[in-house]
């Protein structure tokens, strides 16, 4: 992961958080995209390259579809596929066929785009001097130039992240994209000669195209106005009945829909609602976590809240296939994992996938050392979790502020167990629907409602004597 001087602490705080064993971060001075990516190319060795932006996605078989095609096909060099579109529009666009005359008409190859390396090395890699602010068309109208073959799949295999606000929106709007396309063709002048008249005609074929998408589109907005005027004359007399029916009337606007706005917790939008609390949780109790810290699936909390304190690092898991994983057991039958061991436990978002929570907290209290510090977390209300089996196992239970307290004070001294409420009704709804944390505003986050809980964390020490 390359960052070009970023000075965002949002983002420096996830960046640092993302080292890892198979995860690298590099910092460099802000030189632009073009840099960033020759920069972290030239760290890499491997025969096939792939470079992505930080707000889009790559399905999970990308790779193997994509790669899969270079396996089969040595006299190709690279692949691209089609896009799926999210966030402030929804569409799928498949790229045209990888000739010059197309890229330069219809676009080009998307910047997730699969290469080989000889081709990157050839095209002397980004153009990192002409500051074309297009330099993935630049990019691939070099490569194709140069006799460089493509090939495009059709299934939508990266996501493509479009915001009202993103530079490219803004780069049309102030008529600084179209400037980048005259810079564009002007660098590949001898090219576009040699294809002009045919490059003329492909264009006026695509212009008219898209008169004819227009026009589409612009008798769907007529049928959608007339659709909404009529709507908007049913909710008024709906409010004036409920007004006589003395009931204020309630506006359910994009909520009124039988799916969530995400499946994944509202990961594929930012940062879940769940994981403001918890983070905002852990670095409050910062000073706990030191020495020798377990922590369950993976030391991301570790590494981020406890720093040069922790001098061991240990990760529980079940699941054999986790190569993170130094200690394979379930919690609530650990008894292979030696009593009085570990100052902290970081236990977040996994008591509710025990069935045996009773026994879980026993050991959890049992492998800390006298004085040593559980941080959990425990959800009160969550879609049900099908990553541990889902509707049949692995997702058991969710929990009130009377059974927390209850649970814990059974295993820890109730002196030495802190209950914080977090959440409310709208964050609840929020995280059900699959929200991020930053379409609430503060205000609506941190208000606490002890009737409507979304999580609870608890401190809980284990006494010395």
């Amino acid at each position: 992961m390359v960052d070009d001087g970023s000075t965002d602490p949002e983002t420096l705080r996830i960046l640092g958080a993302l080292e890892g064993p198979r995860t690298r971060v590099v910092h460099t001075p802000n030189r632009g995209l073009a840099a960033a990516r020759n920069h972290g190319i030239r760290l890499t060795s491997a025969p096939y390259i792939v470079t992505l932006d930080a707000d889009d996605m790559l399905e999970a078989r990308y790779l193997e579809r994509t790669a899969g095609r270079l396996d089969a096909e040595p006299a190709l060099d690279f692949v691209t596929t089609a896009i799926c579109a999210f966030g402030d529009a929804a569409y799928i666009w498949t790229p045209p066929v990888c000739d010059v005359g197309s890229a330069l008409t219809r676009g080009g190859p998307h910047p997730a785009t699969i290469f080989r390396r000889h081709v990157w090395q050839a095209v002397g890699g980004f153009d990192e001097v002409s500051r074309i602010p297009v330099e993935d068309l630049d990019f691939w109208i070099t490569a194709m130039e140069r006799g460089f073959r493509g090939e495009v799949l059709p299934e939508p295999l990266m996501r493509y992240r479009v915001r009202a606000d993103s530079m490219h929106h803004d780069a049309v709007e102030r008529g600084t994209h179209r400037r980048a396309m005259e810079s564009l063709l002007r660098k590949h002048r001898a090219a576009i000669e040699q294809i002009g008249l045919e490059t003329l005609i492909m264009k006026e074929s695509f212009l008219l195209e898209l008169r004819e998408h227009q026009r589409s589109l612009e008798r769907k907005r007529a049928e959608l106005a007339a659709e909404l005027r009529g709507l908007e004359t049913e909710i008024a007399e709906t409010a004036r009945a409920s007004v006589e029916r003395k009931r204020s009337p309630v506006s359910l606007g994009d909520l009124r829909r039988l799916e969530p706005v995400s499946s994944v917790w509202g990961l594929d939008r930012g940062r879940p609602i769940d994981r403001h609390y918890i983070e905002a949780f852990l670095a409050s109790r910062r000073s706990d976590i030191h020495g020798r810290v377990l922590e369950v699936k993976d030391p991301g909390y570790t590494e981020m809240f406890g720093g040069d304190a922790v001098t061991v690092m240990d990760v529980l898991d079940i699941d054999s296939t986790n190569q993170r994983a130094t200690i394979l057991a379930d919690l609530s039958r650990a008894n292979g994992i030696p009593s009085n061991r570990y100052d902290c436990f970081i236990l977040v978002q996994t008591l509710h996938i025990i069935y045996d929570v009773k026994a879980a907290l026993a050991h959890a209290y049992r492998i800390l050392r006298p004085g040593g510090v559980l941080l959990c977390t425990v959800p009160a209300v969550s879609r049900v979790n099908y990553e541990d089996g889902g509707l049949e196992s692995g997702d058991y239970w969710r929990f009130t502020e009377a059974s927390v307290r209850r649970l814990f004070a059974e295993v820890f001294p109730a002196a030495n167990v802190e209950v914080t409420v977090r959440g409310n009704v709208l964050a609840c709804a929020a995280f059900l629907y699959g929200l991020a944390d930053d379409e609430l505003h503060s205000m609506e986050l941190e208000h606490v409602d002890r009737w409507f809980p979304l999580l609870f964390c608890i401190r809980a020490v284990k006494p010395v004597g």
